[in-house]
């Protein structure tokens, strides 16, 4: 129930609203506002911080419940932390709430030299314990003028039950940077126990403006859930929508090695304009991956970047078996016109994975996949290859084997493409057994005039009969 406002300010120093260290016990800061508005640090200004609870070690953690506004209105800075929270990591039943806590209306305008980082929650190690939430947490109206990293929430826990949910991070601008590095809503990950259960449900994200161009190393990842055990992680009923002017886009990654249940996710109307990838959802390493009823709809590759790029709802890197079922991928559109060899060039995708995963895929509904600047007779990938896909696996493995059913695939863009602009509603180019069975394929999109192709199933023909015995 404190008031702490306008402090710091040093030159070289670090600045503290709240500072607790070496702690035993039951903890709590709660019911407090912290602000800081008058500004002015000089260049060699260290670290703004609202709250840092440090050292920690056994007991029940509560910072819930605060009002913090920040605002470093001139100079460089290290980073910003409204929240910093960095436990003992050998500590044992160390159970921590991060809810309810408001970050709002934070400005740091821009100067050149500006390289810190801004977070929201800063919470870097992991603490072992029963649970551990992040909930309900608001930031709000950021406005961010330097090219360092930003983060809303990062949350390390090793708990048996961890929870991010109820967060918001709305309305949020980068000023125009060429350089600015990577933007993260929620950055989750730890190593908790085997068989634990770790939940990142029902988040919202949206009206970002990333501002930075012509760096392709940089990107905005909606929720990267990086668990690194054997856990259970639910990624369910989240929210993704209008990131604009940015560069490289993934709504949802997944990239541990747990075992993953992603559903009920909505990414629609996001765009990368100077990035070389935008993908709805991205899997990678981990245990199974179950996939489904998510809707990925109008994500949009810009024709601004000078790389070659790629436009996917899904996207999968891994090799652990995945059940796709029941998503709605949509308006998948690739406006790049960049390619740099017969196998590197810029395409969209509704579904693709270049990697050995089984995969089961049923009852999705997938249409609108377009890449209408690709198929100039400067770009021809070739005669087996194509700019816009429906489903594409590429895995290369004898053993690996997909079923496919009951999908709906349609392609039907009706402008008048380039000479050789092809298109593919399902192409499996390579050795993966196939069980085929009650889909609809259907592509009306107009091919090139010279010699593109429009196909709903392309199968290499030494490889056609390598399908289950009921396709």
């Amino acid at each position: 129930n404190c008031t702490i406002g306008n402090y710091g300010g040093l030159s070289g120093q670090t600045s503290y609203g709240i500072y607790t260290i070496n702690q035993g016990g039951n903890h709590y800061i709660n019911n407090n506002i912290i602000y800081n508005k008058t500004g002015n640090f000089p260049a060699a200004y260290a670290t703004l911080e609202g709250i840092r609870a440090q050292s920690v070690v056994i007991g029940n953690i509560k910072i819930s419940n605060n009002n913090i506004r920040l605002n470093k209105l001139e100079g460089t800075s290290t980073s910003i932390n409204h929240i910093f929270f960095s436990p003992i990591t050998s500590g044992v039943n160390l159970n921590v709430a991060i809810n309810n806590n408001t970050f709002r209306n934070f400005s740091w305008p821009y100067h050149p030299t500006n390289s810190g980082s801004v977070y929201g929650l800063n919470k870097t190690t992991g603490a072992t314990g029963s649970f551990d939430s992040v909930c309900n947490n608001t930031l709000r109206n950021w406005s961010v003028g330097s090219s360092g990293l930003i983060y809303g929430l990062q949350n390390r826990s090793n708990a048996t039950n961890g929870y991010v949910l109820n967060n918001v991070m709305d309305t949020i601008s980068r000023r125009f940077i060429p350089s600015g590095s990577s933007v993260y809503f929620i950055d989750n990950g730890g190593s908790p126990l085997a068989n634990s259960k770790v939940y990142v449900n029902n988040n919202t994200f949206r009206n970002f403006n990333h501002r930075t161009s012509l760096n392709v190393a940089a990107g905005l990842w909606g929720i990267s859930e990086a668990t690194s055990t054997n856990a259970d992680v639910f990624i369910q009923n989240n929210t993704i929508e209008r990131i604009y002017n940015s560069c490289n886009v993934i709504g949802i990654l997944n990239s541990g090695a747990d075992s993953a249940y992603i559903s009920g996710n909505s990414i629609v109307r996001d765009t990368s304009d100077w990035g070389a990838l935008i993908y709805g959802i991205n899997t990678s390493g981990g245990n199974r991956k179950f996939v489904y009823s998510n809707e990925l709809r109008s994500l949009t590759m810009m024709n601004n970047g000078t790389s070659v790029a790629a436009a996917s709802g899904f996207y999968n890197t891994g090799t652990t078996p995945i059940v796709f079922n029941n998503n709605k991928i949509s308006g998948i559109i690739n406006l790049r016109n960049i390619y740099s060899s017969s196998s590197f060039y810029s395409a969209a995708y509704g579904l693709f994975s270049n990697t050995n995963s089984n995969f089961t895929i049923y009852n999705n509904l997938i249409h609108n996949v377009a890449a209408p600047n690709m198929g100039g007779s400067t770009s021809t990938p070739g005669a087996i290859f194509y700019y816009a896909y429906g489903i594409q696996l590429t895995g290369n493995t004898w053993g690996t084997s997909h079923a496919i059913y009951n999908n709906n695939i349609l392609l039907d863009m009706a402008t008048a493409p380039l000479a050789d602009y092809s298109s593919v509603c399902l192409w499996v180019p390579r050795n993966p057994s196939i069980d085929l069975r009650n889909n609809i394929l259907i592509n009306k999109s107009v091919s090139g005039a010279t010699s593109g192709t429009s196909v709903e199933y392309n199968r290499k023909t030494s490889k056609i009969l390598v399908a289950a015995l009921k396709s």
